[in-house]
């Protein structure tokens, strides 16, 4: 078996979020929002170590009758806020108009703070037939993964319906704007 390894030299991991309703020392709940799509799920936005933690609580039903309580982590740098809107409109354009080749379904690594982000289109979010997008943190390896050293980065992905009629742009922009101005 090959072992995937980083393009980017990877960032060590910020303080772990092991649960929704206590968060690491020095941590700052931002905002949270239900998905407007699954409503079973919801994002908290948190300032940790000076970065942008994205936290999605899970619970997870067992065959066994019991749940299992989890959370998923993914960290940007907080010019993820500023970013993403930006890096959504252009990834949207047509070549014509500027954008990607036609038929792309990534953008290129773009760094943002010394760390490395990208989008990607996905057919299938959530695990359902929906178009939505991935945001990747290439500079950052998932944690917990199942095979010691493999590299997968760090990634959150949202359906497309959630990002645009949802309130999730709505809500970054508004994160977006308070970080701009010195505010967060």
């Amino acid at each position: 078996m090959t072992l995937r390894k980083p393009k980017y030299p990877l960032k060590s991991q910020l303080p772990e979020v092991t649960n929704h309703n206590h968060l690491p020392a020095g941590a700052i709940e931002l905002a949270r929002i239900q998905d407007s799509v699954h409503p079973t799920l919801f994002y908290l936005f948190v300032k940790n170590a000076d970065h942008l933690t994205i936290v999605t609580p899970r619970y997870l039903h067992l065959k066994n009758g019991t749940t299992r309580y989890f959370c998923v982590q993914t960290d940007f740098p907080m010019g993820f806020l500023p970013w993403l809107a930006h890096a959504l409109s252009e990834f949207q354009k047509t070549a014509a108009e500027g954008g990607l080749h036609s038929g792309a379904m990534a953008s290129t690594d773009q760094n943002v703070d010394g760390e490395m982000l990208c989008i990607q289109r996905t057919m299938g979010s959530k695990g359902h037939n929906e178009p939505g997008y991935t945001f990747l943190n290439c500079t950052r390896c998932k944690r917990n993964t199942f095979i010691e050293n493999d590299y997968r980065p760090q990634e959150i992905n949202f359906s497309e319906q959630f990002i645009f009629n949802g309130g999730l742009l709505e809500l970054i922009q508004e994160l977006a704007d308070k970080y701009l101005c010195g505010e967060i």
